[in-house]
């Protein structure tokens, strides 16, 4: 339960700083610029998001490790790490917090996202079923 203190305290913090609504802007911006620029997906002549389904894992590889990385500088840049580690948070406390707030960014960043098969649903005949699973 002490987990959900965290990952809300990380929340919060993410509103407050610029980081999240750079990846907020990012992720959809870097996902539409590679599936519809370098994925071809105008020579294909098929609405399909085969491309973006493929590319995908290869970009949160980076993003998410780039996430949790940084939500663990700030605390030590800022020392509120020391005062976390007084607190009565074990460590698996703080790791499942900071995972489950870089979760939540991240689960953000897609919902944001979804304007890329919106955009294929309207140049062509999409199937949501994929989409969806």
């Amino acid at each position: 339960m002490r987990c959900f203190v965290i990952a809300a305290r990380e929340l919060k913090v993410a509103f407050d700083s610029p980081i999240a609504w750079v990846i907020w802007g990012v992720v959809p911006a870097a996902t539409a610029a590679f599936f519809f620029v370098l994925g071809s997906f105008f020579d294909q002549g098929i609405a399909s998001m085969r491309g973006w389904f493929a590319l995908m894992p290869f970009l949160l590889v980076v993003i998410a490790p780039a996430l949790t990385m940084r939500m663990w500088a700030e605390e030590i840049r800022s020392g509120t790490f020391e005062l976390l580690r007084t607190m009565p948070f074990t460590v698996f406390d703080l790791v499942v917090g900071k995972f489950l707030a870089a979760f939540g960014l991240l689960a953000i960043a897609l919902c944001f996202s979804a304007a890329t098969p919106i955009s294929i649903s309207l140049l062509g005949d999409l199937d949501w079923g994929p989409v969806f699973a």
